[in-house]
Order: structure tokens, then sequence, then C-alpha cells
């Protein structure tokens, strides 16, 4: 029978009381302590979910009963804490983005693998009904060879309204793309494959600016076996926003709408969609929590490798470079013919 994995969080800001949470839920996973820089957080959580409250990340890290972590700390300390738990010895679940930077991607591949440590990133878009089931049955075929996805998330949190935490800073987050919609280019990807090409294009229309990129995004995406993703994502969506989500195969077109556990699928021939109703599906800290004690234990594979939030990064990256790209075409001046418009 398999002994439970003992489980140390280093950050206890709103995503790691998630993490604590889904614990209660996993009878094969105990939570045994947290460390944070804020001490008043880290206390609170502690206090709460009945664990150790460690000094330092240092003696985190040193505790032999820590078997792995699950870093929740803001974007740019994901590299360095992974790496450095990997030194230690411990398993590493890594919240998304993976990192800021392909490199930095590379660097905690790298230290886990050299360790003999898994490696896992929290998509938990994955894990969330009803994408875990689109995602079930593309796989299974039941959609047939697919042909593209088409995801639209509009109404992005107002940026204005919000406190100002480190969420707000561009330098920390990586912006909307790798704070946020990352998990949409991950599902995508899960779907279709890594882009061969990278078409993308962003708009800021709302004054002030927005602090985090953009407030209207369009990405195309040319995957292997001549697959189309599309991407439509912002803030110009007013209200509880506009979630719309549509995967197309021979076989059948596949939609979804917000976060309802309700799937509209058509198939040849048929007039009215098939309606399928999912049953209501835990947290996705439960299963991604659940997925990789199973993968610590050899019961299964790694749900989200470190190469699979490693090429998440690297194709933001990439719709970065295309949105730049378009953006300094559109500044040059464009040439004049000869003879036209040219002053005597």
């Amino acid at each position: 029978m398999s002994t439970p994995v003992s489980f140390a969080l280093l950050g206890a800001g709103g995503i790691a009381r998630a993490w604590a949470r889904a614990f209660a839920q996993v009878s094969l996973a105990r939570l045994v302590g947290v460390w944070e820089p804020d001490a008043e957080q880290a206390e609170a959580l502690a206090a709460e979910f009945h664990c150790a409250l460690y000094t330092s990340e240092e003696a985190l890290l040193e505790d032999e009963q820590v078997e792995a972590v699950i870093v929740c700390s803001p974007n740019p300390y994901h590299a360095p804490q992974t790496i450095a738990a990997a030194a230690a010895g411990k398993h590493v679940l890594t919240e998304k983005p993976m990192a800021l930077t392909v490199s930095a991607c590379d660097r905690m591949i790298a230290a886990c693998e050299q360790a003999g440590v898994l490696l896992m990133v929290g998509q938990a878009l994955r894990f969330c009904s009803p994408f875990a089931a689109v995602l079930q049955r593309a796989r299974t075929g039941d959609f047939g060879r697919l042909l593209a996805a088409h995801i639209i998330r509009m109404g992005i949190p107002a940026r204005i309204d919000r406190p100002r935490t480190w969420r707000n800073d561009e330098s920390q987050t990586g912006g909307w793309l790798l704070e946020l919609n990352v998990h949409e280019v991950d599902h995508l990807q899960a779907l279709l494959g890594v882009p061969e090409k990278v078409c993308a294009y962003r708009s800021n229309l709302i004054r002030p600016p927005t602090p985090l990129g953009y407030d209207l995004l369009n990405v195309l995406l040319a995957c292997p076996e001549s697959r189309q993703g599309h991407l439509l994502a912002g803030e110009i969506a007013q209200g509880a926003g506009l979630l719309h989500y549509a995967v197309f195969g021979e076989e059948a077109t596949v939609r979804w709408y917000d976060w309802g556990n309700r799937l509209h699928i058509c198939r040849p021939g048929c007039r009215e969609p098939e309606i399928v109703e999912l049953p209501p599906a835990p947290a996705p800290q439960v299963a991604q929590l659940e997925g990789f004690r199973a993968a610590i234990r050899g019961e299964g594979p790694v749900p989200v490798t470190g190469q699979e939030g490693r090429d998440a990064v690297a194709t933001c990256t990439r719709i970065r470079e295309a949105w730049e790209q378009a953006e300094a075409a559109a500044s040059r001046p464009s040439p004049v013919a000869p003879g036209h418009g040219l002053s005597r």
C-alpha cells in the first residue's frame, strides 16, 4: 500500500491557501509546513491548516520529512526556489507560469534532472471542468482528428480597482500573458501541439493604458498537421466578461461557455447540439495534487511536465515577439513612390 507524500508550501498567499485546502481531499498527501516571508500570512495559514511554520526557506528545505514542495510564490521566485528545492532533493510542483524566461525554465528542468527529482507545473486550467473533459475526449478520439480550437476570454479583472500588489507590476508577473493567459496558451497546445508559427496583435484602447501589457490581444497559432489555434483575450468586456471555447474536429464540434459543466456537441447531420452535463469537479488543485502524489510514488506520469511548462512560456515569448514586430513594422514610415508626395 502506498504511503502518504509529505508536502510543504513555499508561499502563503491566496493560491497557497487553495493548495492547502486540497490536502483534505487527497488522503495520501499531507501538508507538513509552510514558509513565507510575510510572517503574518504564514502564521495565519499554519494556524488554519495545522501545519508547521518554518523560520526560513532553508529550514523548510533541510527538513528531511518534506518529500516535495509546492512553489506558490510570486512569479520571479519560481525558478530560484525550484532549483534550490531540487538541490535539497525535493520533488517540485511549481505554480504557473513556470518562469518568466525560457532560459530559467531550462535551468529548472536541468536542476531537477540532475537531482533525480520530479518537476510538475501547475497549469490548473487542464484540470478544471469542462476543460479536463474536453481534453480527455479529444485524446481518446471522440471528436475525430482535431482541426482547430478557439478561445475567447474577455473581461480580465479591472486593473484600476485592484489592490496594488505584485500582480499589478508587469516586471513581477510577466504581464497578462504569463500571469493569466498562459492558461489558454497551454490548453491550446495540449489540444493542438506546440505551434510552428505565431501571429499576434495587441491593443491598448483603454485609458490610462494597462500596466500589464494589453487590454486586447489577438493570437493565431499554426500548429502541427495544419491545425490552427485562436485566442482573443483582454479587458474590454464589461461586467462578468465573456468566456467562449470551441474545439473543431472532423467528427464533431464541441463548445462550452464560462465555467459551466455543460458541453454542446454537434456531429455531422445533427440540427441541434447534444447537451452533455458533466458531473461537478473538485477544485483543480485536488486533481493536480493527486496526480503529482501518484507520480512521486511511481503510480503514474507527471500530469504536466517541466517540458510542457517550458513550451507554454516559450510560446508566450513568441507571442510577445510577434506583437512587438507587428508594432515596429506599423511605426515605420510607409515608403513613398518616386514622384508622389514629394515637395519640390
